[in-house]
């Protein structure tokens, strides 16, 4: 193969168009590494030689190598290049896949690495592998997760090269903080860009290396060939996760504003409700001077020392109880109807709003959402692709309205003319797990259309005629269980779970729920064995499209999880691959589901359905075209969900065999109580609740 490794340096990424400055190759073939060329791309003949060559390379089927390929493919986009019409390999996701789980190794994750401090500068540590999360104090935890997966930090992993600290940080600031450029400044970008792949092929090697010793490249010759599938595939999605992130997702500005410049008093409204809830505890405080809710830590860790053992919570680096919502969602799990007589389920509540509103705080000295809002009104926030161990993205959240409340997802909004729709994998992860298991009862309950109920059938707690509206209960308490199971959840997790619920629930009792499961569905329970042997044997799991979680792992439910994670995360970048490819504007991915953008119009929306949901089950079907389990694959469900502010709840047939809403807004049903409380400060909105 032949290689060019490339870095640009450029401006406005969260604009639709961005201004690209500087440019620099380097070529790789026949084992002799070329001079460096570089290319000021404000000087229009500069910018003509560089289109040119880059042109010459991509019609000539060189591989392009990068550090962070989304970044370096947007670039391509500004140039006039489809991205998706070459190779690529980011060795930023390799590094990833080379540090998961891979805590033992010389080269993993554990020993010499760059740590970011709070005030954005690196320090260099040696770090010993991480304990299990519970094993572990907040300081562990907080320094362990600031471990830099940047250029440089892979650099001096590999190569031993320690970071000029200053140096990239004043570049970043003279390119960002400039819109033109004397002659000095110029030399010094210049440099700067050159200076980014000095070390990129000596990078790819030692990578390559290690990868050599992980995966067998030399026991096995296959190996490599298969590996090299994979990055490649890697690198393709980082492409086209550019498409996406040049499209973003579009927001009502003016809401936007109005509920950033109300953050302040979302939280006080929470904070002051629980205060009352629970004046004997006295969690927050009233400063009537400023009008400000302070949150009380000790009378907090004074009601944690009475009701929980020290043992079973996560501490503070000085070893008292901790406050964070880590340590309150372990025992208090997340719910969209908090308990309002549980003091433990409101401070989750409590603390879980408070992370939703990180990133919308105008008076922040943190990066906001508005720091990745373009002119356009849409938001370009980071995608953090193969960002978790089962290869899923990890978006910012602070950019990513998604992953924060869900009412919140309602600031997500076309513009007059366009239609967001969403489409998902009903209990996904349930039919992949009776797929790969090759679990026939757990996939029939599937294709039953209600997995939950089907279940409490063949366990013998409802009759066989059991609907889900006369055994509602019932039918709750064996979903709790079946998605307990699904996460292998202990019989101690359960038990509070389920009594959280109000079905009060020993831990004997939830063991024997648990067992049913087993039972019923031997074939799943016989898999998980299978998988933690297998990972044993092998010291590793992989995904169909290759990536992998090394050895370390000693948390065997993360282990078991991995498989099912894994695939869905293939599948997830193989449905973005199709509806690309079938001309659809994929604006986003979530978990299980994707979302693109059409026009608003009845026949322009239906077209975008019907393909849409072809890419998505295509997609789902790819990784099971060659085998036999796949059996009955016209069950698979999706779920759809359409919004545009020119529709308001009309029902659209799009065929046969599917008919959808297109609502005004898109307002999850699992929190509408949450929206109609706090719509109110999106001002000008109305309520579509009330």
């Amino acid at each position: 193969m032949n290689f060019v490794y490339i870095d640009f340096e450029y401006k406005h990424s969260k604009e639709h168009d961005m201004t690209l400055i500087a440019v620099s190759f380097q070529q790789y073939a026949y084992k002799e590494l070329q001079e460096p060329e570089t290319f000021w791309l404000l000087d229009n003949d500069q910018y003509v030689q560089a289109r040119s060559l880059l042109y010459s390379y991509i019609i000539n089927d060189w591989t392009f190598v990068s550090y962070n390929v989304v970044a370096e493919a947007r670039c391509f986009i500004e140039l006039g290049f489809d991205p998706r019409e070459t190779q690529w390999i980011d060795l930023l996701i390799e590094y990833r896949m080379i540090n998961n789980h891979n805590h033992s190794s010389v080269s993993g994750s554990a020993g010499k690495h760059l740590i970011k401090n709070p005030n954005g500068t690196h320090v260099i540590k040696n770090l010993a592998p991480p304990k299990p999360k519970w094993e572990r104090n907040e300081s562990e935890n907080s320094i362990y997760s600031r471990v830099s997966f940047g250029l440089e930090s892979a650099v001096y992993k590999f190569l031993g090269i320690e970071p000029e600290y200053k140096y990239k940080s004043n570049m970043i600031s003279i390119i960002l903080d400039n819109e033109t450029y004397t002659d000095k400044q110029m030399l010094q970008i210049l440099d700067y860009c050159q200076s980014d792949i000095h070390e990129l092929n000596a990078l790819h090697k030692a990578m390559t290396q290690q990868f050599s010793r992980l995966l067998n490249f030399k026991q096995n010759r296959t190996n490599f060939p298969k590996y090299m599938e994979g990055a490649l595939e890697r690198g393709m999605y980082a492409a086209r996760s550019a498409l996406m992130e040049k499209v973003g997702y579009p927001v009502n500005v003016e809401a936007l504003t109005n509920f950033a410049a109300s953050v302040g008093e979302i939280l006080a409204e929470v904070q002051s409700d629980i205060a009352h809830r629970f004046p004997h505890i006295e969690p927050f405080a009233y400063n009537k001077k400023t009008g400000i809710w302070k949150t009380n830590v000790k009378k907090i860790q004074e009601w944690v020392a009475a009701n929980h053992d020290k043992d079973r919570w996560l501490l503070t680096e000085g070893k008292n109880f901790s406050c964070s919502l880590d340590a309150f969602a372990r025992e208090y799990p997340a719910r969209h109807d908090y308990d309002p007589n549980c003091f433990g389920s409101q401070m989750v509540r409590f603390l879980k709003t408070k992370q939703s509103l990180n990133g919308f705080s105008v008076n922040s000295k943190k990066k906001t959402i508005f720091d990745s809002l373009g002119a356009d009104g849409r938001v370009r926030p980071y995608m953090g692709i193969y960002g978790s161990q089962s290869g899923r993205s990890q978006p910012s959240s602070t950019a990513f309205i998604h992953l924060k409340s869900a009412w919140m997802r309602s600031l997500v909004e076309p513009k007059a003319g366009r239609c967001i729709v969403s489409c998902d994998y009903a209990s996904q992860e349930y039919l992949l797990a009776a797929l790969i298991a090759k679990d026939k009862k757990m996939h029939q309950s599937y294709a039953s259309g209600d997995p939950y109920l089907a279940f409490a059938k063949l366990a013998g707690a409802v009759p066989k005629d059991a609907t889900k509206k006369s055994h509602a209960e019932t039918r709750d308490l064996y979903k709790t269980i079946t998605l307990g199971v699904s996460y292998l959840m202990g019989a101690v997790g359960m038990a509070k779970r389920l009594t959280a619920q109000g079905i009060a629930t020993t831990p004997d009792e939830a063991q024997e729920l648990i067992n049913q499961f087993d039972d019923v569905y031997s074939g799943y329970a016989d898999w998980k064995k299978d998988v933690l042997l297998e990972y044993e044997i092998e010291g590793k799991l992989q995904a169909p499209c290759g990536w992998t979680m090394f050895g370390d792992n000693s948390n065997f439910r993360s282990v078991c999880n991995f498989p099912i994670q894994a695939f869905a995360a293939s599948i997830m970048r193989k449905a973005v691959e199709l509806s690309q490819d079938a001309g659809l504007d994929v604006i986003l991915t979530l978990h299980d589901a994707l979302y693109i953008e059409c026009g608003s119009k009845p026949q322009e929306i239906r077209e975008a359905i019907i393909k849409f949901r072809g890419a998505m089950y295509d997609a789902f079907i790819y990784y099971f075209r060659d085998t036999d389990e796949f059996e009955g694959s016209c069950d698979i469900r999706l779920d759809f969900d359409c919004w545009s502010p020119d529709w308001d709840g009309q029902q659209l047939r799009v065929d046969g065999l599917l008919d959808v809403n297109v609502d005004r807004l898109y307002i999850d049903k699992r929190s509408e109580k949450e929206y109609k409380k706090f719509s109110k400060y999106f001002v000008d909105r109305l309520d579509f609740l009330s």
